[in-house]
């Protein structure tokens, strides 16, 4: 049960999300990139993979902006 729930996890944090919600490779790659551009530019755990980035950025800003998950 804790395997099907991880696994699930993994198919729903926020960096799957993202990436499974753009179809064209091209257009993924250059979204990616401008995803890294901005996490540079706002200096967020720069040692990090862009993964645990986005899932970090996520996780800290959720409540922040929880009022777009309601739309």
């Amino acid at each position: 049960m804790k395997i099907i729930e991880e696994q699930t996890y993994e198919k729903s944090n926020a960096y799957s999300l993202f990436v499974y919600a753009i179809r064209s490779r091209v257009t993924r790659d250059y979204y990616l990139r401008r995803l890294r551009i901005f996490f540079n530019h706002i200096n967020l755990e720069p040692d990090l993979t862009i993964e645990e980035r986005c899932n970090s950025f996520a996780k800290d800003n959720l409540d922040k902006f929880s009022f777009i998950l309601d739309t």
